[in-house]
């Protein structure tokens, strides 16, 4: 994923991370063509997320217990 240099806004729309309102001058970068607030973190894909317990639903960092 590439990310550009942070910049203030000059118009509203959508953060696709956060699903929040950007209004003109919050701080947003691009992040390939997808625009975001700049302290959004990166999104959580299914792809991210393996390997999850069927008791309690956590991802264990060993053996499940």
């Amino acid at each position: 994923m590439s990310s550009s240099r942070p910049f203030r806004a000059e118009f509203g729309g959508w953060c696709d991370y956060g699903d929040d309102l950007i209004r003109p001058g919050d701080e947003v970068r691009y992040d390939d063509d997808t625009l975001v607030h700049t302290n959004c973190p990166n999104p959580v894909t299914p792809t991210d997320i393996r390997d999850i317990c069927p008791n309690c639903w956590c991802q264990h960092a060993g053996e499940y217990a």
